[in-house]
């Protein structure tokens, strides 16, 4: 039998990040992005995937020590962080990154799966990489974040415009 050959495993970039609960409480998370396959072109090949881990130091709870290590794969680097921070967040912890910042958006993720900043929603004249760090108080969940999104690209649609 041929060996089987394991996809081609690509660090694109991760950081240590302290993450936040509505307590008041920190932790430390390993945040690791990783592409899985060849670089993507313009248009995503169907071989290629990202990958998000999030791996938290042991959160102390009233009876034992938690470890959450949280692991999202999509088509893009950036469903694949959403998809990561909302596991994060039905844990009760939130993210102090850009990639959370209210109104704001990674605006060419469908077109340009390994893009890895994000920009105000309407303005693409500014941007912040996706891990860069950001206020505690600009952090918002995955689904007020979709929320907002959808709401900006309705308002846009309504006015004729393209989002």
């Amino acid at each position: 039998m041929p060996p089987v050959n394991e996809p081609e495993l690509t660090v694109i970039g991760g950081r240590e990040v302290t993450a936040f609960d509505a307590h008041g409480q920190t932790t430390t998370v390993d945040l690791r992005c990783e592409r899985i396959g060849p670089p993507p072109r313009p248009i995503s090949s169907p071989s290629t995937s990202f990958v998000v881990t999030l791996s938290l130091a042991p959160v102390e709870t009233e009876r034992s020590q938690q470890q959450i290590v949280i692991r999202q794969e999509a088509r893009s680097l950036w469903d694949a962080l959403l998809d990561a921070r909302a596991v994060l967040d039905e844990a009760g912890w939130l993210l102090p990154i850009a990639a959370a910042r209210r109104g704001w958006w990674c605006t060419y993720a469908e077109r340009r799966p390994d893009v890895t900043v994000v920009h105000p929603l309407g303005d693409l004249s500014r941007s912040e990489g996706m891990l860069q760090t950001i206020p505690q108080d600009d952090v918002v969940t995955v689904s007020e974040q979709r929320e907002a999104h959808q709401h900006w690209v309705d308002a846009v649609t309504a006015r004729g415009d393209a989002p």
